[in-house]
């Protein structure tokens, strides 16, 4: 995608949506972006969007 907005991620979660085996629920982490976060998104029901709170440096992969 050229860009990193609404229309972008909403495009991300249909393609996710349309991977997730039959009768199973994607749970995907975002961050707090603006385009992760807008009431604008359609969620779709095999998803639930999880956001960690913010400074969780415990939650970051350590770097190599």
């Amino acid at each position: 995608m050229p860009c990193a907005d609404t229309e972008a991620m909403q495009a991300h979660l249909d393609e996710i949506s349309r991977r997730v085996a039959r009768r199973s629920h994607a749970v995907p982490l975002f961050d707090g972006a603006g385009w992760h976060t807008t009431d604008k998104l359609n969620i779709p029901k095999n998803m639930t969007l999880i956001f960690p709170p913010s400074r969780s440096p415990e939650l970051t992969s350590p770097s190599s």
